[in-house]
């Protein structure tokens, strides 16, 4: 896969689960107040660095400057809630709005580049069988990064890798566990069932399981190997982490036969992949906007926000913790 399509495949994901509607969750039996709440209208902005101790300002009036933020020469970009921008007003700080809605942005753009990128993924997968022989050993092996203005590294498009026309081009939370399931029903040697993370069977505040897999040639026997740990999708609108994951554990079940590099690391190692941490946020995200552009970046725990007063802060209600219970 080229990084140029790779590039154009990540913006798709990230367009796709940004999100936000207001149809009511009700898979989990929710609270009444989770009913009456709308989920809020997020909006670009940019803000003037000439405000007097912009940043520090910013950071007072509750904005989270860690995740999302652009900076410019003279401005900075944020994607702020309207319950964000009013506390931007409250403190005298002023900004421009650049997109009004970002569900609606994120859904539109994702369904005007659907088709190419999916016609683009058919592209790739059809050269596979010109890159079948070759290994990716002697271009990984002591490469510790590729620069932008080095060869691009032509790594094979796994043939069960997918881009839903739903969605925003994103997995939703059941499909992805369907997925998990393929995997397992295709490749039994080296993935194993999935299962909750949680030893004693607990579930997110929602009343989900949080799914984990292993890749290993024996799958089903815990060996004394390296063992390394990847997961996605801890913030449930940060879709690529989590379709990044399911492409590269296909990438390592087609290859395993193919290619000595992928063998020899599946062989020697115990690769542990929870492709969504945050189920919760995930689900609400696919109720919320069907179509992609939901903004639900946390989980779904009530009252763990509140305002700087101590009051529970009905907007607050939506943005959860990072954490996954």
């Amino acid at each position: 896969m080229k990084k140029s399509y790779f590039i154009a495949l990540l913006c798709l994901f990230v367009i796709g689960l940004t999100f936000g509607q207001n149809i009511p969750f009700t898979k989990v039996s929710p609270t009444l107040l989770e009913e009456a709440i709308e989920p809020p209208i997020y909006k670009r902005v940019k803000i003037s660095k000439s405000i007097p101790n912009y940043f520090e300002r910013l950071i007072n009036s509750g904005v989270d400057m860690q995740c999302g933020a652009t900076y410019n020469m003279d401005s900075v970009i944020l994607e702020l809630s309207e319950n964000d921008l009013s506390s931007l007003t409250a403190n005298g700080i002023n900004y421009t709005v650049v997109v009004e809605n970002l569900t609606q942005y994120y859904s539109e753009r994702a369904q005007k580049d659907m088709a190419r990128v999916q016609s683009e993924l058919a592209v790739d997968k059809s050269k596979n069988t010109m890159l079948r022989s070759s290994s990716v050993r002697n271009i990984v092996v002591n490469n510790i990064g590729q620069h932008n203005d080095s060869q691009e590294i032509d790594f094979k498009t796994p043939q069960n890798f997918n881009i839903p026309s739903t969605f925003g081009g994103c997995l939703t939370n059941s499909q992805l566990n369907a997925e998990l399931d393929k995997m397992r029903q295709m490749y039994p040697h080296l993935i194993s069932v999935k299962a909750n993370i949680s030893p004693t069977n607990q579930l997110t505040h929602q009343g989900l399981p949080v799914y984990f897999v292993k890749i290993s040639d024996n799958p089903d026997v815990n060996e004394a190997e390296p063992q390394t740990m990847y997961n996605g999708m801890i913030h449930s609108r940060e879709v690529a982490s989590m379709m990044n994951l399911v492409y590269y554990m296909w990438y390592l079940l087609e290859n395993y036969e193919n290619d000595p590099f992928i063998k020899n690391l599946v062989d020697n190692s115990e690769l542990y992949f929870i492709p969504v941490l945050n189920p919760d946020g995930l689900e609400w995200n696919e109720r919320i906007a069907p179509n992609g552009g939901g903004m639900q970046r946390k989980n779904r725990r009530l009252g763990v926000c509140n305002t700087s007063s101590g009051a529970s802060s009905t907007a607050n209600t939506f943005e959860g913790i990072d954490w996954i219970y």
